[in-house]
């Protein structure tokens, strides 16, 4: 149940019949229509003294007459100067609790009355939760003359425009799309009950937009850019994007202005699926442009921290070791020692003491001020678009097609014990673009020295178990991780060594190759073989044995 909230002035009322949908009462009064069609538990008539002398005992009358009980009297200025408005503002909002259902009628407002009325939706909406149910007016001046029959206005979709535009200041103030996702999600609701079931992309553009919003706020740089690549989908001339303007003119016609403003600010992140491929980096960076522009100093200061790193390693050729987490604070060990006689070192000088007093929140004897962490996050990144525009990206790994695949990609899937030998000669003999290791804390310190003899640079996935000998109980979770990994890849050939490492090891690689992952075009098992003696392989292993296919 609701309140109704009606108004009267002093103009000469005509009786007419007021009509909206079925119903139909002929009457003077639009609030007696009003309040039969909505069945208010309570009716407020917002009144002027000369309203109350003029209209208040008919309007009375005709309440009584059609079954309803007497009206509540609110009695306020005349509104005949700024400050009366405001008097009016303010008896509106008292007279509405916490969460109370309201609708308005505006048919008899006097003088800036519909203005203050609108203001006070707005108010009461955001302010004290309160369910906005309708907004009508009875449009007696557009009436059909000849049978004095007077059109209702339901003017309740105006009120969503409080919505919209809420969502869009969120959204350009702040960077969240999450309201207009959400905005979305109901007009495309409000489609389907109206018109049925059909294709539509409102849901589906919302839901990714807040998909990109949510990983922009929550600092994950790989969602992001695989989540904004989705956004090609919408870019003009597209299926999608011809859809998705149908349904916005005709049931969320305020997005329209925004959608493209969107679409172009997120696909900025747009980068490629491939994890390893550096190009990403430059997406990073446009990352931590945005967050500096919209005042987010801690998500700018971590990205910035990890991208300092990331591209560090890149220039050094170990950006296929880019998500080794040894290799990763080997680095920044590096940066640290490095100080003010490089670029990067300079950066990472200025970047580490901010960045710590921001994640550790202040606790700290001589802690920044906000306006002191806000001016340093904006001298760092100045300092990372020098490194990325003086020293420039390079590329280690195969640029990518349009779709932002790579092509012929090769995965090696390998055990590994405590003899490097066997992985030596795979990747000597398969010259892999993706490692999958699976093996132990041990076996996993032999990895450096393996690919660094290699002279292999590419990337390196490694699911470590934690009992190689009898963890048979961890080969769910272990086949889950070599599942997800292999999914994320864009389409790839595999290569399956069936040798090395312990009997569970190598149960576990037998399994993976009875697997069907739907992205690998094509599976080879092979297996290494090292026809030596074995004290020569342990005193030298790194010597290129055979390969051979097992069919």
């Amino acid at each position: 149940m609701c309140k109704l909230i009606t108004f009267i002035g002093t103009g000469k009322y005509e009786e007419t019949t007021y009509i909206f949908d079925t119903n139909k009462i002929y009457t003077r009064y639009f609030s007696v229509f009003s309040t039969a069609i909505i069945k208010p538990v309570e009716v407020l008539v917002v009144r002027t003294e000369e309203a109350a002398n003029e209209h208040w005992g008919p309007l009375c009358q005709e309440f009584l007459e059609n079954g309803f009980s007497e009206p509540v009297p609110i009695d306020v200025p005349e509104g005949k100067s700024t400050k009366e408005l405001w008097e009016i503002f303010n008896t509106l909002i008292d007279k509405v609790d916490e969460q109370d259902s309201v609708v308005f009628d505006i048919t008899h407002g006097f003088r800036s009355l519909s203005l203050v009325c609108f203001l006070s939706i707005a108010y009461l909406k955001f302010v004290k939760n309160v369910q906005i149910k309708g907004l009508y007016y009875g449009a007696y001046e557009a009436r059909d003359k000849e049978k004095n029959i007077t059109p209702v206005f339901d003017l309740t979709d105006f009120c969503s425009l409080l919505d919209w535009i809420v969502g869009v200041n969120s959204f350009i103030q702040h960077g969240s799309a999450r309201e207009i996702s959400s905005l979305l999600v109901m007009a495309q609701k409000k489609a389907k009950e109206k018109q049925g079931p059909a294709r539509r992309e409102l849901n589906s553009f919302g839901m990714l937009i807040e998909d990109i919003s949510r990983a922009l706020f929550t600092t994950r740089p790989f969602e992001l850019v695989n989540k904004a690549r989705n956004l090609k989908y919408y870019k003009e001339g597209t299926e999608q994007r011809n859809i998705l303007e149908r349904d916005v003119w005709e049931w969320a016609a305020p997005f329209g202005v925004l959608m493209d403003k969107i679409i172009e600010e997120y696909y900025a992140f747009a980068g490629v699926e491939d994890h390893y491929n550096p190009l990403n980096l430059e997406r990073h960076l446009a990352a931590v442009r945005w967050y500096v522009e919209h005042n987010y100093a801690p998500q700018a200061l971590s990205m910035m921290r990890e991208l300092v790193i990331s591209f560090t390693m890149c220039q050094k050729g170990e950006y296929g070791k880019a998500f080794d987490r040894g290799m990763r604070e080997l680095t920044a060990g590096q940066l640290y020692r490095a100080k003010e006689n490089s670029l990067s070192g300079k950066l990472w000088s200025k970047l580490s003491d901010p960045r710590n007093d921001v994640i550790h929140a202040g606790w700290r004897t001589n802690p920044r001020s906000s306006h002191k962490v806000m001016q340093e996050t904006s001298e760092c990144l100045a300092l990372l678009e020098e490194l990325f525009s003086e020293e420039g990206l390079i590329v280690c790994h195969e640029i990518p097609d349009s779709d932002g695949e790579a092509s012929n990609l090769k995965v090696l899937i390998t055990p590994l014990g405590m003899s490097p030998g066997l992985l030596y000669t795979a990747i000597n003999h398969i010259e892999p673009d993706r490692i999958l290791v699976l093996t132990s804390k041990e076996g996993r310190a032999l990895l450096t020295e393996i690919t660094t003899q290699a002279g292999y640079s590419g990337g390196i996935e490694v699911v470590e178990v934690k009992d190689p000998f009898a963890g048979f109980n961890e080969l769910s979770e272990v086949i889950e991780k070599v599942m997800g990994y292999l999914e994320m890849l864009p389409p790839h050939k595999i290569y399956i060594n069936l040798a090395g490492g312990t009997t569970l090891l190598q149960y576990i690689t037998t399994r993976i190759a009875g697997l069907k992952v739907d992205n690998c075009e094509e599976l080879v098992n092979v297996v290494m073989i090292d026809k030596r003696p074995v004290r020569e392989q342990q005193e030298n292993p790194y010597v290129m044995g055979d390969m051979l296919v097992v069919e």
